[in-house]
């Protein structure tokens, strides 16, 4: 019987004269009498063949040929029930076959299998991770099928694609789905002629680094709206140059504070209008140059007041009008001048007395304005070449 040992004794060839171990016995015999329909007439025969080895040597079965997987199947990406993406350090996932009809669609229907990438590199490149329910098609290198790898991911009448198929033919559209969340983040392209477009879509935040310059150019209108607040951080400076118009719109309340120098050219005309309360103090000189006339109008009253003297100087005329009075004060003495008459009362009257004018003003010098500093132009390097075709 195959699998057992016997010894051979008495052989010619001392040799032979040991164990053997039994790996085949084929067993052959004919006895035509025992078939009663064919009345045999033949002897009885019976012959028996064997292979044997050695029984000092161990026993190694006949390897067998590995099967190979002829050509790439579809499977689907499984894991643990109640997640959505399912995944190893390596970016591996698992998957169930379709002939599996007794496989679990869980994080046990196969080992853990290699995602082709579009780019991969230390640390760097692109990754996708296949989620739970995609389709995928797995190929085996070499047709080994210990060695399956991902190689595509398709769309099926459950995983339809981001647009609606033809209609939206000319997209091309990356677009994600938020992990246990209602959702996504996308980039689109429209490539249909005359409506080309690049769209982007953030579902919460929207987060960039430059780590040198930045640079964009728009060829007609440019809108932006901020829901929320706007905040704006300049190490530098910050130059903006405007063709046309500059309009704002303010509802609540501005502030600016310029810690060193402000300077305004105006090349034409200013113009300003205030609906309630202005104020403004000096620190310092204040000074105002006028090439032609200045009219100041109040309709309640206007007040001056200096700690020193109040210097009024006319090339020409200096006229004071009032509707109802003028007067002069300085200390007790005044002078009155009404539609009574003009009074003058003082502790002393010199009238014609021959002596010059008793105080005379000082006058504050005019101090010229700095202009202020021309556009700069934009500060990236490669302005120009940047946007060449």
């Amino acid at each position: 019987m195959a699998g057992h040992q016997f010894a051979l004794t008495d052989h010619p060839n001392s040799d032979y004269n040991i164990k053997y171990h039994l790996l085949t016995v084929s067993h052959q015999g004919s006895q035509p009498q025992a078939v009663a329909e064919e009345a045999g007439s033949g002897t009885t025969t019976y012959s028996a063949g064997f292979e044997v080895m050695p029984a000092r040597l161990p026993y190694r079965p006949k390897l067998l040929k590995k099967p190979l997987v002829d050509g790439p199947q579809i499977a689907h990406v499984t894991g643990p029930e109640g997640e959505e993406i399912y995944c190893d350090e390596h970016g591996r996932v698992k998957v169930w076959f379709p002939w599996d009809r007794h496989g679990k669609k869980n994080d046990t229907s196969s080992c853990w299998i290699r995602v082709s990438s579009n780019w991969a590199g230390a640390s760097w490149g692109h990754i996708a991770i296949p989620r739970i329910g995609h389709e995928v098609i797995v190929d085996f290198l070499e047709g080994d099928p210990d060695q399956p790898i991902i190689t595509g991911r398709t769309y099926h009448n459950n995983n339809r694609t981001p647009n609606k198929l033809p209609d939206f033919k000319t997209r091309m559209v990356l677009k994600s789905d938020s992990h246990k969340a209602e959702g996504y983040n996308e980039l689109r392209f429209e490539d249909e002629g005359g409506q080309e477009e690049v769209w982007f879509h953030a579902q919460k935040f929207h987060n960039g680094v430059v780590e040198n310059n930045e640079t964009w150019k728009v060829g007609a209108n440019r809108h932006k709206r901020v829901e929320g607040s706007q905040s704006e951080s300049i190490g530098g400076s910050k130059d903006i140059e405007v063709d046309g118009s500059h309009r704002e719109t303010i509802s609540g309340v501005k502030d600016l504070h310029v810690k060193a120098v402000r300077r305004t050219q105006v090349d034409a005309a200013d113009n300003e209008s205030i609906a309630d309360d202005k104020t403004l103090q000096v620190g310092g000189n204040y000074t105002a140059k006028v090439n032609r006339n200045i009219r100041m109008e109040s309709l309640a009253h206007q007040h001056y007041t200096a700690p020193g003297t109040i210097f009024v100087d006319g090339g020409d005329q200096v006229v004071v009008r009032a509707g109802s009075a003028i007067s002069l004060n300085v200390g007790g003495n005044f002078i009155r001048i009404d539609a009574s008459g003009i009074k003058i009362e003082g502790t002393v009257v010199n009238v014609n007395c021959g002596a010059g004018a008793p105080a005379t003003g000082k006058d504050v010098p005019f101090i010229e304005p700095s202009a202020p500093e021309d556009y700069q132009g934009p500060h990236a390097e490669r302005y120009a070449r940047s946007f060449e075709k």
